[in-house]
Parts: C-alpha cells; structure tokens; sequence
C-alpha cells in the first residue's frame, strides 16, 4: 500500500453535488417503542368502565337468572370477548380497534328495539345500559380521532 497524502478540505463550490453525503447515514431502530397517547389511555379506561356497567346490568337483570343455560353462556362468553378486545385494542392492535367498533355496532342494533321491554323490566338496568352505551361511544370516538388513531396506524 502507498501513503497518500491526506485530501485538502473541498469547498462548497469543487464539491461534487452528485457525492454521497459525508454524514453518517444509518437505519433507524425498528420496533423502536412509541408511546401511547393519553387519548387511547382513556379510551381504554371508558371501554373498562364501560364493559363493568355491563356486567352489573347482566347480574341486575331480572331476565338473566331466567334464560335458558346457552344464552347466559352466549352472554358471558360476549363478556369476555370484549375484555380480550379492551386488552386488544390497549396493546395497539388496529385490527382490534375496528372489530371493538364493530361489536359496539352490533350491541347497539340490538340493545335499541328492545329497550322499551328493559325499561319495563327493570328501569336501574335500562339506564345502565344507555350510561354503558355512552361511555362506549366516547371511547370510540377517543381512538378513533387524532392522535389515538395515528397511534394505532404507526406500523401500517
């Protein structure tokens, strides 16, 4: 190997624009951890609240110790389907994002034509049942809305 001697410092102008850039260039980390928004913190937390109220309107239901075996099963089952998707959705996962939207979708279509009978039933769980529906939907509108659902897209 030959010595050579070491180059001349370039000026802006002798510069070749076509050069690659003289700065370290590297990857940034992957998976690198972002961090959740207190928007989907508190969305999380109404789902919580909001999955709580349900369980307590099950129990106050005067018509739940009176069904059938497999529709309290099927009950407690959706129970806790949306317990998984609440851990689901806190963990980041867009596709638990819209099928939690869309289980709240569902519930409503069929919470609403039946509520007349609720409120027959038992006033204390026909109110319960909307105060869960509306702290639901603020939830969703939380994870839903910038910045909550920048967060959920960041690995799209």
């Amino acid at each position: 190997m030959t010595d050579r001697p070491a180059a001349a410092p370039v000026s802006d102008v002798e510069r070749n624009p076509y050069a690659p850039p003289r700065t370290g260039v590297r990857d940034v980390a992957s998976g690198a951890a972002v961090q959740k928004p207190a928007q989907v913190g508190y969305a999380v937390a109404l789902m919580w609240i909001s999955l709580l109220l349900d369980v307590i309107d099950t129990l106050l239901d005067p018509a739940f110790p009176q069904a059938v075996p497999v529709a309290q099963t099927i009950i407690v089952a959706m129970l806790a389907l949306q317990a998984v998707f609440i851990v689901l959705v806190s963990a980041g996962h867009n596709w638990a994002r819209i099928v939690a939207l869309l289980m709240f979708g569902v519930a409503i279509l069929l919470t609403v034509p039946d509520f007349g009978q609720e409120y027959a039933r038992s006033r204390l769980v026909a109110v319960l049942d909307l105060v869960s529906m509306a702290v639901e939907a603020v939830a969703m509108v939380l994870i839903f809305t910038r910045p909550g659902s920048a967060w959920f897209r960041r690995r799209a």
